[in-house]
């Protein structure tokens, strides 16, 4: 059996707080690619930096990384806000 191809999604937080700190990328064509790639039997994880802005998103990004067929979510802290990181299993 062949290994699954596994690709890390970089979205911090949902479409309205991504842009803040991913300036010049594509939300919407991001999603479209990662659905595509988990549709053809991916192995998609999302990785996620929580900062004061987007925290308050974590439930629903966990909520939309299952429905999208993400298999992990990567809560990374980071120097500005290091509180605790966590892995998510979806």
């Amino acid at each position: 059996m062949a290994k699954k191809a596994t690709i890390s999604f970089c979205l911090d937080g949902l479409e309205d707080t991504h842009k803040l700190y991913r300036i010049g990328t594509d939300w919407n064509k991001i999603i479209k690619n990662s659905k595509a790639f988990n549709d053809a039997g991916g192995n998609a994880i999302w990785e996620f930096i929580r900062f004061k802005h987007n925290q308050h998103q974590i439930k629903d990004v966990i909520k939309t990384s299952q429905s999208l067929g993400f298999k992990r979510i990567y809560i990374v802290k980071n120097s500005r806000y290091p509180h605790k990181a966590f892995h998510h299993i979806t």
